[in-house]
């Protein structure tokens, strides 16, 4: 019988605690060796264990920015407060550019911005007009959005509202 090595104690333990997080929710490589670092982990077994997650397909930091942005777009967030979302999660920056111009192609990102503005003005119609304009244009600054279309929403809803 062989006994078994510090080793292979640590990356099955390992193994056992990165399934586990994956069953929560989807992660990022950075994500995963992070984790694994406050663990304690050595460095060593830590790319072991991103490697092996990586052969077997349970992470893959293209896919888990796809899946993210269509998350974040259906929640109504704009693109600048993913990036930053994606940035904090590890991905870098060729993927989240690459991934966020193809998932934004089929979202029309001024009709968003619009539509929350309107869905918002209802908790801001007792306010006067350059305050609920001022509240408006940081909420929707707040959610990512980018600053030429928070502008254009908040005329179209002073038109509106003449």
């Amino acid at each position: 019988m062989t006994v078994p090595r510090d080793n292979d104690i640590l990356l099955q333990k390992g193994k056992t605690y990165c399934f586990r997080l994956l069953r929560i929710r989807q992660r990022s490589q950075a994500e995963i060796a992070q984790r694994l670092k406050q663990k304690r982990y050595p460095s060593k077994i830590i790319n072991k264990l991103v490697q092996y997650l990586k052969t077997l397909e349970l992470i893959n930091d293209q896919q888990f920015a796809r899946d993210w942005i269509k998350m974040r777009l259906f929640k109504g967030l704009g693109r600048h407060r993913i990036r930053c979302e994606l940035r904090q999660k590890g991905i870098s920056d060729t993927i989240i550019v690459k991934t966020l111009s193809e998932c934004l192609k089929s979202v029309d990102e001024a009709g968003v911005v619009e539509q929350i503005a309107n869905k918002r003005l209802a908790r801001y119609k007792n306010l006067e007009p350059s305050v609920l304009k001022r509240r408006l244009y940081g909420y929707l600054m707040r959610r990512g959005f980018e600053e030429s279309l928070v502008l254009q929403s908040i005329q179209v809803i002073d038109h509106d509202h003449d």
